[in-house]
């Protein structure tokens, strides 16, 4: 993961590619329309494969632990009305899924 930096001078702290002010989601948005890493390449002729690839790695490794850095506190009281928050079946985390039902055996 060396190849991909957080610094708060670069982008407000944003992931990017070390050495550079490209940020990693600059690189997934151009793979999501369907760039092939040439193409980007072409695009930022400094970039290798490697780099791209880092930034795809660096994205599986953080987007499933995101949620657990949401400051939730922020957020204001929901009004679920006078019937109250839904029932439902308690929920666990397992890395690499997200949340499923406690107790599967997934």
């Amino acid at each position: 993961m060396d190849r991909i930096v957080c610094n708060p001078e670069i982008l407000g702290g944003k992931p990017v590619i070390k050495g550079t002010r490209i940020a990693v989601y600059l690189i997934l948005d151009l793979i999501s329309e369907g760039y092939s890493f040439e193409e980007i390449i072409k695009l930022y002729p400094h970039l290798t494969t490697e780099d791209i690839k880092a930034c795809i790695r660096y994205t599986s490794k953080t987007e499933d632990q995101a949620w657990l850095k949401a400051e939730l506190g922020e957020l204001p009281p929901y009004d679920w009305g006078s019937e109250g928050p839904p029932k439902g079946k308690p929920v666990q985390y397992k890395s690499g899924i997200g949340l499923i039902i406690a107790g599967d055996k997934q």
